[in-house]
């Protein structure tokens, strides 16, 4: 890893050992650029993901996911940016008040513990 190799640098220029430093150096340099890489790769991943996400198209967003999983990325953080990035779900409460049901609660109503409805007005079918 990059912190056990840090230490062998300390190590060896602690101990004076100019040839392990140079070449500990250059073996955490190459893990850096390694580290650098796979985290640009994955950057990459997530972006497809995002935009496939909000384009909402199901066959992109299938062929995004697909890739992410192959490339590393963990199931979690996959659904992380597909809740980010979707529009599914309708906002709390608007079903119910396109089906002529009850409004929500208003955030005053919230915020003091209640829960009365936004609106006092409510209408029998």
């Amino acid at each position: 890893s990059v912190g056990e190799l840090q230490r062998s640098l300390d190590a060896c220029i602690e101990a004076g050992f100019e040839q392990g430093a140079k070449h500990a150096r250059q073996l955490l340099d190459a893990a850096s650029e390694e580290q650098d890489r796979a985290a640009n790769v994955q950057a990459e991943f997530l972006d497809r993901l995002a935009a496939a996400t909000a384009s909402g198209d199901a066959t992109a967003i299938k062929v995004a996911r697909d890739a992410a999983k192959r490339g590393g990325i963990s199931t979690k953080e996959i659904a992380r940016i597909y809740a980010l990035h979707s529009s599914g779900a309708p906002e709390v409460g608007e079903h119910l008040a396109e089906a002529g049901g009850p409004s929500p609660p208003s955030d005053a109503a919230i915020a003091s513990g209640t829960s009365a409805p936004a609106t006092a007005e409510v209408t029998a079918p």
